[in-house]
């Protein structure tokens, strides 16, 4: 099993980092490194795919969505003999709100595999959390989503 999560805090509002998640138009410009969409309403049990810059198309479901709290999914693999599952929080801490994302990577071949990917997955992952947040925070001053 492969595990990796990143946390930050920010004065940005639950409210604000939801609408990013909930919006998948906006995910281009937090995540760069992935594009996804979803053939349907963002809830659970709701499919779609998503691809990684230089990948091929993969599925994903929605497994939990709590709104202005957390959402998680997962990406079965079978030709690689693992399951890659991802879960992102909304956390109230003090003055502020704590985004955590965090990556679990399982199935039988998670120890080889499953380490290689979630290793490439992990590098990029403080970068994604930080610009989601920068994002967020940039939109609460008045700037729009594009962070202008």
């Amino acid at each position: 099993m492969f595990e990796f999560e990143h946390s930050v805090i920010t004065k940005a509002k639950a409210e604000t980092i939801w609408q990013l998640y909930s919006n998948l138009e906006t995910w281009a410009v937090w995540d760069p490194y992935i594009h996804v969409e979803l053939q349907g309403e963002f809830e659970a049990g709701t499919k779609g795919t998503l691809q990684p810059r230089g990948k091929g198309v993969l599925s994903y479901e929605l497994l939990k969505v709590t709104p202005l709290q957390f959402f998680s999914d997962i990406t079965h693999m079978q030709e690689l003999g693992i399951d890659v599952s991802l879960a992102h929080t909304i956390e109230p801490v003090g003055e502020g709100t704590r985004v955590t994302h965090k990556i679990i990577v399982t199935g039988p071949n998670a120890d080889t595999i499953g380490v290689q990917f979630g290793g490439e997955v992990s590098k990029r992952m403080p970068h994604t959390v930080e610009s989601l947040v920068a994002l967020a925070e940039q939109l609460e001053r008045g700037g729009d989503r594009d962070g202008r």
